[in-house]
C-alpha cells in the first residue's frame, strides 16, 4: 500500500496555513514469519477516493519509467548532456 503525506503548518496568530511537504511511502504488510501477506483491497466511495487512486497509479506507472530510464546499465551520459548543461551545475568529468 502507498500511503500519501501532505504536511501543512499554520500560523496561530493569524491563522495562515502553509503546505510544507508531501511525500509516499509504501507499507507492506508481513506476518509474524516476516512474510508478506495480501490484504483486502480499499473501498472507492467517493469521487475523490476513485481520483485519488487513479493518480497514484499513474504516479507508479511514472515511478517505474523513470527507474527504467535511468537504469545504471542502460543509462547514457551523452543523452543527457545538453539538459545538464542548462542548470547551474558543472560537469567535470574525469
Amino acid at each position: 500500500m502507498v500511503v500519501g503525506l501532505k504536511v501543512e503548518s499554520e500560523n496561530i496568530k493569524s491563522g495562515v496555513i502553509k503546505h510544507c511537504n508531501s511525500s509516499y511511502f509504501t507499507m507492506v504488510a508481513k506476518d509474524d514469519a516476516g512474510k508478506s501477506v495480501h490484504v483486502p483491497g480499499l473501498i472507492l466511495d467517493t469521487e475523490n477516493s476513485i481520483r485519488r487512486f487513479a493518480r497514484s497509479m499513474s504516479r507508479q506507472k511514472q515511478a517505474s519509467q523513470r527507474s527504467e530510464n535511468y537504469n545504471v546499465s542502460k543509462f547514457k551520459v551523452e543523452e543527457h548532456i545538453q539538459k545538464i548543461e542548462n542548470q547551474n551545475a558543472r560537469i567535470e568529468l574525469t
